[in-house]
């Protein structure tokens, strides 16, 4: 049985049962209480155990009764309610109460008092175990019965009626608050299972993003070093096709000073040869016209004027023979001297003809000669024609050659320079992804550490708000009990 202490603000010295401290001290906090001196020893307790309820005294909750189910014990103590070691009857259990506790009154869950205890004003004299005792206490029990009864009535159709609709309106009154304390809650809960959902579902997709840039990272990582490894071929290609068309040019410009210098060597001999022969052409062209030609025809007029002499001297011979009409006897001066005549007139006609032969013959030669040189000068002049054709072209060759290989140096040149652009514009876009994709991890953690704070700090405000609301509920259920 759990006994309520004399409350110490109101206590006096005449009040009945008054308790006596056997041991130990009076309780100062919740949850402690005195424990039957008489029993104490028996039950084997000590002084700081704790006494233990089941959370049902019957078929009432304990709680409805007493605060708490754990009690610890700080003393033990002696009432005048009970004079033997029998402690009374109850209608749970075994029916038997085993011992008393005391505890202070606030640790009980009434409004109004379960029990009263009286004293009465009897005569001087009478002793409480004589039968005009029990006739007076009868008597007087029945007084009070009945004051019972009215006070009753009274408590039902004023003090209850009042409290039953106290209760109605407390029951309304906690229905609402429990619907709103419940969709509070709900929607709470609700809130927070959203902002998980809804974090969740950031955190993922940053996640996911993260993932991507950091594949695409990776990606860029392996176009640059792809990108290196062409750039450094590109370069390498680049110059060794620089190299090679360096060589080429080159080879091709030996070859062209060496052909250059051939031909001019080649042209030079041939120039010397032509003027030489030109020289001697003109020299035996001078002599034959200024002295050979000019002395054969001077021979020539002579032969020719002897042979008209002769040729006289014997028409002459033979027109007198004629006129005599003398046959010239071959044997006789005249006819000798025809003869004679005749045969230097053969031989002069014979000398000059063979003048005009060989005067005809030299002038022949000088033609074919000059002819020759013409020939040779055409032979000469083509040759240079061609050659200058040639070296001309081998020239644009060379120089189309040295344009391509400037152009290519150029070309070389400015690929490096965009290459390098390019390459340090792709480690620049890698740097800034790194830093981008560190600021974004920072970012996803320090949002998920800002969002699991609020969710947590949600989560302890909808605790919070949930025991709050228990404990209303708990009050509003207990003032409506």
């Amino acid at each position: 049985r759990v006994l309520a202490l004399p409350d110490k603000n109101t206590e006096k010295k005449d009040d009945i049962n008054r308790i006596t401290l056997v041991d130990g001290k009076m309780p100062e906090s919740e949850g402690e209480c005195l424990m039957d001196s008489y029993h104490f020893d028996s039950l084997k307790y000590s002084i700081g155990d704790t006494i233990a309820f089941n959370e049902k005294s019957g078929t009432a909750d304990t709680s409805d009764s007493i605060k708490h189910l754990e009690y610890r014990i700080v003393g033990t103590v002696m009432t005048p309610m009970y004079i033997t070691y029998q402690r009374g009857n109850t209608n749970i259990g075994s029916g038997n109460i085993g011992f008393y506790i005391y505890t202070d009154p606030a640790e009980f869950c009434f409004e109004r008092y379960t029990c009263v205890y009286l004293t009465t004003n009897k005569p001087e004299g009478i002793s409480c175990f004589s039968d005009e005792y029990d006739e007076l206490i009868m008597t007087q029990k029945a007084e009070y019965e009945k004051l019972g009864e009215e006070r009753s009535e009274v408590f039902r159709s004023t003090t209850y009626h009042d409290a039953k609709k106290e209760l109605e309106d407390g029951k309304k009154t906690y229905n609402e608050e429990k619907e709103k304390a419940e969709k509070e809650i709900a929607d709470a809960e609700k809130k927070i299972s959203d902002g998980e959902r809804e974090a969740e579902e950031k955190f993922l997709e940053a996640e996911k993003n993260i993932a991507d840039a950091e594949k695409k990272l990776e990606d860029g990582k392996t176009e640059l070093e792809k990108g290196k490894k062409e750039y450094e071929q590109m370069v390498i290609q680049g110059e060794k096709a620089l190299e090679d068309g360096q060589k080429q040019y080159e080879e091709g410009k030996a070859e062209y000073e060496k052909g250059k210098k051939e031909f001019d060597q080649k042209i030079s001999a041939a120039e010397k040869e032509l003027d030489e022969a030109r020289i001697e052409f003109n020299k035996q062209y001078n002599e034959f016209y200024r002295s050979t030609k000019p002395s054969a025809e001077r021979k020539l007029d002579t032969l020719k004027n002897s042979i008209e002499l002769y040729e006289g001297l014997i028409e002459k011979l033979n027109n007198w023979a004629d006129q005599r009409g003398i046959a010239v006897d071959p044997e006789s001066s005249t006819a000798k001297k025809i003869k004679e005549y005749e045969e230097k007139l053969d031989e002069y006609e014979k000398q000059y003809n063979e003048g005009v032969a060989a005067l005809s013959a030299g002038e022949k030669e000088l033609s074919d000669g000059k002819a020759q040189l013409d020939a040779a000068q055409q032979e000469l002049d083509a040759q240079k024609a061609e050659y200058t054709e040639k070296l001309s072209e081998a020239k644009k060759t060379l120089d189309a050659a040295a344009a391509s290989l400037k152009a290519g140096k150029k070309e070389l040149e400015d690929g490096k320079k965009e290459g390098l652009r390019k390459l340090e514009e792709a480690e620049k876009q890698i740097a800034d992804g790194e830093k981008e994709l560190e600021k974004g991890k920072k970012e996803l953690e320090s949002g998920k550490k800002t969002a699991e704070a609020e969710l947590e700090s949600a989560r302890e405000k909808l605790e919070s708000g949930r025991k709050e609301a228990e404990k209303k509920l708990s009050d509003a259920k207990d003032k409506i009990s």
